[in-house]
């Protein structure tokens, strides 16, 4: 199976039928993305794929194929993780990379429709 991550274009092989989390932490390496429920609620192994937040551990890793996959380790250098690590936006910090990938996919989307205008707090 081949898909883009992070900007770089992989192939991995999968005889079996793993969810994504498995195939991008334990096969790609990228442990930023975390496995704790397994049951879709906590967000920790939220990824973007084509842009939009998904939880890994519910996405089978057949679903990547031929899209365009982010990790938290591939907005480094995004505001939200500059935010976040700026204001020391985390407490033990396992889910955090979860709310990061989903946060930058909110600030993606409102960008697109909003432009440079802040959202309210509400």
């Amino acid at each position: 199976m081949e898909f883009e991550v992070n900007g770089a274009r992989r192939t991995v092989d999968v005889d079996d039928d793993p969810a994504a989390v498995e195939v991008v932490r334990d096969r790609l390496g990228l442990t930023g993305t975390k496995l704790v429920c397994a049951g879709g609620v906590c967000g920790a192994c939220t990824i973007q794929v084509d842009g939009e937040p998904r939880v890994s551990c519910l996405t089978p890793a057949a679903r990547l194929a031929g899209r365009r996959v982010t990790t938290v380790e591939g907005l480094a250098a995004h505001p939200v993780a500059r935010a976040f690590a700026g204001e020391d936006a985390l407490q033990c910090g396992y889910c955090t990379p979860g709310f990061v990938v989903e946060a930058a996919a909110f600030f993606e989307r409102w960008r697109a429709e909003h432009g440079p205008t802040r959202p309210g707090r509400e």
